[in-house]
Formats: C-alpha cells, sequence, structure tokens
C-alpha cells in the first residue's frame, strides 16, 4: 500500500508541477479546463485517506501520533476536504475567493514531495537528528528571547523617543544620512521596533552606523550608546551562541553514542 501511495504522490507533484507551470504561463487557472487532472489529485487524496484509515485499523482503532502518521493524516483531511470543495462545491464559491483556495490547494499537494523524501535514509535520520536536538534549541533559545526582551526594554526607557527624523544630534551624523534616507525607523521609540533594531546588531548590519547614532542622542555621555550596543553583542555572540553550539555539538555526539540513542 505503501508503495502505491507514493507513487500517486509522485504523479500529483508531477501533474501540479505542470499545472503551475501551465498558470505562470496563461494565467488561467488549470482546474477550469482540465477535470482529468483534477480527477487524478482527487484520486491521490483518497488514497492517503484510505491508507490512514488502513493503519488506524492495523493498530486496533488507535490513533498512532508518529512523525510520518500524523503528517499523512493532515494531508488526507485537508486535501480530501478542499479537493471536493473545489471540484463539487458550488461554483459562485468557487470563483468568489478569486482563486486563492485553488493556490493554497497547489501548495497542498506540492507538500506531498515530502513523503517522498522521507523515503531517503540520511534525510530523515538529519530529520531525526533535529528533533531530538529541538530541547537544546528550546532552552539556549529562551536565554535569546530573554536577552532580547531585557535589552529592547531597556532601550525604549534610555533612548525612547529620541531619534526623530528632526534630531539636532543626529543632523551631522552618517545615522541620518547613510543609504540615502537615513536609518530612522532603526530606533527604540516603541518595544517591537527595538527587537528589530537588537536584530540588526546581532547580524552585525552597519552596526557601527546604529550604535554611532544610539550615542548621538544617548543622555548624559555618548559612551552609553556604544557601550550599549557593545554590551548586547558579547552577550549574543560571545555568550548565548557560543552556549548554543558548544549544546548542539555536545546533544549530537550524545544521541550517536550508542544506536538505540
Amino acid at each position: 500500500v505503501h508503495v502505491v501511495v507514493d507513487v500517486a504522490a509522485a504523479a500529483s507533484v508531477i501533474v501540479s508541477i505542470v499545472q503551475t507551470m501551465a498558470f505562470l504561463d496563461s494565467g488561467i487557472h488549470r482546474w477550469q479546463a482540465s477535470f482529468a487532472s483534477e480527477l487524478l489529485q482527487l484520486v491521490c487524496c483518497l488514497m492517503y485517506v484510505i491508507e490512514m484509515c488502513v493503519r488506524i485499523i492495523l493498530s486496533g482503532g488507535i490513533f498512532d501520533f508518529s512523525y510520518r502518521n500524523t503528517m499523512d493524516s493532515i494531508l488526507a483531511v485537508a486535501l480530501a476536504f478542499m479537493e471536493l470543495n473545489l471540484m463539487f462545491g458550488p461554483a459562485r464559491a468557487q470563483k468568489a475567493d478569486d482563486g486563492r483556495m485553488y493556490r493554497l490547494l497547489c501548495i497542498l499537494r506540492v507538500s506531498r514531495v515530502e513523503r517522498l523524501l522521507w523515503r531517503l535514509k540520511r534525510l530523515r535520520e538529519a530529520l531525526y537528528t533535529l528533533m531530538a536536538l529541538f530541547g537544546t534549541f528550546r532552552k539556549v533559545g529562551s536565554a535569546l528571547i530573554l536577552t532580547f526582551y531585557l535589552y529592547s526594554t531597556v532601550g525604549v526607557q534610555v533612548f525612547g523617543g529620541k531619534i526623530r527624523t528632526d534630531s539636532e544630534a543626529l543632523a551631522a551624523t552618517d545615522f541620518a544620512t547613510a543609504a540615502g534616507t537615513g536609518y530612522f525607523t532603526n530606533n527604540f521609540n516603541d518595544f517591537a521596533s527595538g527587537l528589530v533594531v537588537l536584530f540588526e546588531l546581532m547580524v552585525v548590519n552597519n552596526w557601527f552606523i546604529i550604535a554611532g547614532g544610539l550615542a548621538a542622542v544617548a543622555p548624559l555621555d555618548p559612551m552609553i550608546g556604544w557601550i550599549f550596543c557593545i554590551s548586547f553583542y558579547v552577550c549574543i555572540h560571545v555568550i548565548v551562541l557560543n552556549v548554543l553550539v558548544t549544546s548542539v555539538v555536545e546533544s549530537y555526539e550524545r544521541i550517536f553514542e550508542t544506536p538505540e540513542q
């Protein structure tokens, strides 16, 4: 049964690619002109549903929440509903959404290729490894989120409302002239904007321009702006990200210490 469904999934992906190329060339949704191709998609969808039912029956009526079974079941239910609605639903409803449902349906159809890739052993092992490392990512990710939260909160209190297009302190800086329009959108005037600025500092995206702008409007002394940016860089790159890399490497080695793990 698995082999038959895999073949059907491959055929569905190929037909979806052909339909997408035809839509890009003509601007017309292929389902409006080709009933045969949609019938093939519906048959593939029904095979997914049948396979899901067979799995439940063989497991004694208990649903197996494994990754493979969960993914196939989600695709089976979602695609079955959308395929039937598209083929047998009211024509007025199909036209009303301006093809948006069909676009979403195409994305779900192409996602069937994930089932085929799952048959490749190396890719499957890589995915299992990532899932096993999720706990490590979660712990270190919490430290990353906490750092962003603290620095954005402090940034709003120290630099909030000081970065404006009419600021005299910024008029003669690279912050006001870089890229022709300046970096005025990079500010701590609200919490969300502060998170964006911190992300740019983390990826070292012209950080010296941002740091120079914050130093120009910093209260008391310009060094406050530089200390703020440099300390954030040290916390993120020297501490948090290094801990993340070390934890991932150690966890990866621990996972493959024995075949059972």
